[in-house]
C-alpha cells in the first residue's frame, strides 16, 4: 500500500515523464518509497484519460461511475468530452481509488 501523499507525487511525476523508465528514475531520485510494480501501475493510471480509466481499469459504464462516485452524469460527460477538466485534486483522488 502507498500513502495518498506518495501517490499524489508519483502521479504528478508520471504526467511529466515521456517514458516509464524515465518516470521510475524520477521517483527513485525523489526518494519516493514505493515498490516498482506500484509505481508502474501509477504510471499507467496517470497516462490514461478519465474515460480510459473508467473503461479499461474499472470496466464500468459512465452511469455506473456516476453511481459509485456520486459525480453528476453531465459532469462526467463534460470531463470525458474535454469540455471541462476536473480539478487536479479531484483527478488525483479519483485515480488513487483505482490503485487498489
Amino acid at each position: 500500500m502507498v500513502s495518498y501523499n506518495i501517490f499524489s507525487q508519483a502521479f504528478r511525476f508520471a504526467r511529466g515523464c515521456e517514458t516509464e523508465s524515465e518516470y521510475i528514475q524520477t521517483c527513485v531520485r525523489a526518494g519516493l518509497e514505493a515498490e516498482e510494480d506500484i509505481l508502474k501501475r501509477i504510471y499507467v493510471i496517470a497516462n490514461l484519460s478519465l474515460r480510459g480509466r473508467r473503461e479499461k481499469i474499472l470496466g464500468i459504464s459512465r452511469a455506473e461511475m456516476h453511481r459509485r462516485y456520486q459525480i453528476p452524469l453531465r459532469t462526467l460527460e463534460d470531463w470525458e468530452a474535454g469540455k471541462y477538466k476536473p480539478s487536479d485534486y479531484i483527478e488525483v483522488l479519483l485515480a488513487y481509488t483505482l490503485l487498489w
